[in-house]
């Protein structure tokens, strides 16, 4: 069980100092540092303890440790993501078996890369050979589960997601864009490397790995607050615009770390939309309820009036008989 104190409010502002030796944005930050450790703590400690009763996935596996935030509005698309730069990496390039997507024809990349020295990249595959050697989901999945990182060419970077398929999105995998056309690539890779990508959902709810179980828990809390402070900068309303921030494992429980307070600004930018469509309603059944009536008293007003009894039928006569018979 997680033993750590109430998710303390925005009221309590501690702001981020030095981080990796550099000061932190001047945008005040409501975080909690204090509290996000203890949390942090918590998280690794529930992990070992799954680790030790034999529940966890791998053992020897280090987990990616996510950061879930939660906003008030929901912040407009973006096909490509923020690089985040972490004080602790990762990944290394040496121990990481990394996949590079390029452009037609790869033997041509395959030997930039041995000019220049670089190691590390596992395997480069050319944009034509994964439209036909991994057509199947099963091919997918398998090329998924073998490499660590998967990093591809910008100009290609558009065509993947027809061809890579959804298991690379719901393992968090996506290829990450590289510029093969200018600089040294080995330093690209390394900074790749080094940082973690921030894809902007579209819906109210984003989430962004800001390290693994692997780590210390003083690395995981540096690492935590440089992806928060940057999150705070990129999303709408930027901290006014944030309602919540947990942070979980795949398989694990969220941990609260931040929790905002309704203020005014918050509670007009949920009502606003609500209050629209109820006075959209009233409207269209006030119109609806005036178009019925008009309907109605027109058909009153066209109405026939009832005809008139034949003046040669007599007095209690059957409805039909004719005048005058007997």
């Amino acid at each position: 069980q997680f033993q750590i104190p109430p998710c303390p409010a925005s009221s309590l502002s501690i702001c981020a100092s030095f981080i990796a030796g550099k000061k932190m944005p001047s945008l005040a930050s409501p975080l909690d540092v204090k509290h996000l450790k203890k949390a942090v703590e918590a998280l690794l400690t529930h992990i070992e303890n799954r680790k030790s009763k034999g529940k966890a996935q791998l053992l020897d596996e280090s987990l990616p440790v996510i950061v879930q935030v939660a906003t008030a509005t929901i912040p407009e698309g973006r096909s490509k993501p923020y690089m985040i730069t972490l004080k602790h990496a990762m990944w290394d390039l040496e121990d990481t078996q990394t996949c590079l997507i390029v452009k037609d024809p790869q033997r041509e990349y395959k030997d930039k890369i041995a000019a220049q020295g670089i190691t590390g990249i596992s395997r480069v595959i050319g944009i034509s050979k994964l439209r036909n050697k991994f057509k199947q989901y099963e091919a997918q999945r398998q090329l998924c589960g073998t490499y660590d990182l998967f990093l591809a060419d910008d100009r290609v970077l558009p065509l993947l997601p027809h061809l890579i398929g959804k298991v690379f999105f719901e393992k968090k995998k996506q290829p990450l864009p590289v510029n093969l056309q200018k600089g040294k690539w080995g330093e690209q890779f390394k900074r790749m490397l080094q940082s973690t990508p921030f894809y902007v959902s579209s819906g109210s709810c984003s989430s962004v790995k800001a390290g693994n179980t692997a780590m210390s828990a003083e690395q995981l809390v540096e690492n935590i607050v440089i992806v928060i402070e940057k999150l705070a900068t990129v999303l709408p309303k930027q901290w006014k615009g944030i309602q919540a921030i947990h942070i979980k494992t795949h398989d694990s429980i969220a941990l609260p770390i931040y929790h905002s307070l309704p203020t005014p600004d918050t509670l007009a930018m949920t009502s606003e939309p609500s209050s629209k469509k109820r006075k959209a309603g009233e409207e269209d059944g006030e119109g609806k309820g005036a178009a019925k009536k008009a309907k109605t008293g027109g058909a009153k007003a066209g109405a026939k009036p009832p005809k008139a009894a034949k003046s040669g039928a007599k007095p209690g006569a059957k409805p039909g008989a004719k005048p005058g018979a007997k």
